[in-house]
């Protein structure tokens, strides 16, 4: 009786998957880092202003080593007494939360 074998090759298909994810990947990093640098650009827009310490010192302070999280803020020491009488980090998140959440919503949904 003669063998039967069936071969399938699916290299082509992984490696467009991993294509496919890559580029996902990119993309929200992208639209994190934007959602982030829009954080960032709207407390210095309403930060409350004395001398413009605070002001300068607002920037992006970490990111995550895969870039899938980005931290806004600064290391005045007075920050936090500021932010608790007159919020600016809070709001300028709020501001670009709905965008960033629309873009990565547009991301995954494709």
């Amino acid at each position: 009786m003669p063998d039967i074998t069936v071969k399938l090759d699916i290299t082509d298909a992984v490696n467009r998957i991993s294509k496919y994810e890559l580029g996902k990947l990119n993309q929200t990093r992208t639209a994190l880092k934007e959602g982030a640098l829009s954080t960032e650009r709207n407390a210095k827009k309403i930060v409350p202003v004395d001398t413009g310490r605070l002001r300068s010192s607002i920037r992006i302070l970490h990111a995550r080593t895969d870039q899938m999280g980005f931290e806004v803020g600064t290391d005045v020491e007075y920050a936090f007494d500021v932010e608790a009488r007159m919020p600016y980090l809070n709001p300028a998140f709020q501001e670009v939360k709905a965008e960033l959440i629309m873009k990565l919503e547009k991301i995954f949904r494709k």
